[in-house]
């Protein structure tokens, strides 16, 4: 995958909780929110720091158009699978995985890839990882969110994806944290705030009843 590719996919991320935003409000599932744009704008430009020493070269259109729709076919799956709160998570994982898996089939038949098993344990237990914990696992706790929070706040953790992989590439890959990517982690975590966290609202303070005034109670002296 080229380099620029991988930028673009970043870009694309960062344009999430725009898209799924304007989709929700179109489809009235949400009222448009100057928070929320603000942070979108945040995220982009979090992520265009974030990936300033990668940018540069040219870039094959159909890459930039695969990006694109990724793009806005995550921010719909999220305004759909809102609206499908009644729909058990494991059935909603289990027709999200099998049309995924389909989808997958056909377009490596048409680019001719060779299938084989994996032969190295390495690459077992990377699989069952994606499977297991970064599949099935990970869309339940997002569908759990989902069901609580609105699609356009829930987003927010797609779009800090690219913050968490440079933070465990350092710590796991020894890669250099650079200028850049302390910038555009910070505008990415700032996003996430305005967009985000600062927008939920706790649940509802029930006042208490008052309760009515009481005679006062009679002396000793009176009772006598």
């Amino acid at each position: 995958m080229p380099p620029l590719f991988g930028a673009a996919v970043r870009f694309a991320l960062a344009a999430v909780p725009l898209l799924t935003l304007v989709l929700a409000v179109l489809l009235r599932q949400e009222r448009l929110s100057g928070r929320r744009v603000i942070g979108g704008i945040l995220v982009v430009a979090g992520i265009a720091v974030l990936s300033a020493g990668t940018l540069g070269g040219s870039l094959s259109h159909t890459y930039l158009l695969a990006a694109i729709l990724a793009a806005i076919v995550s921010a719909l799956s999220s305004v759909i699978a809102k609206s499908l709160t009644d729909v058990h998570p494991l059935n909603l994982n289990a027709i999200g995985a099998t049309s995924g898996m389909a989808l997958l089939a056909v377009g490596s038949l048409v680019a001719g890839e060779h299938w084989a098993l994996p032969h190295q344990a390495q690459t077992w237990v990377a699989i069952l990882w994606l499977v297991l914990l970064g599949s099935v696992a990970l869309f339940q706790f997002y569908l759990y969110v989902l069901k609580r929070l609105t699609a356009s706040v829930t987003v927010y953790a797609v779009a800090g994806m690219p913050v968490i992989a440079a933070g465990l590439g350092a710590v796991l890959l020894d890669q250099p944290i650079t200028t850049s990517v302390l910038a555009g982690g910070a505008l990415v975590i700032a996003a996430v705030y305005v967009g985000a966290i600062s927008g939920i609202r706790g649940p509802p303070q029930i006042p208490l009843p008052e309760c009515p005034d009481l005679p006062p109670e009679d002396t000793m002296e009176e009772r006598l």
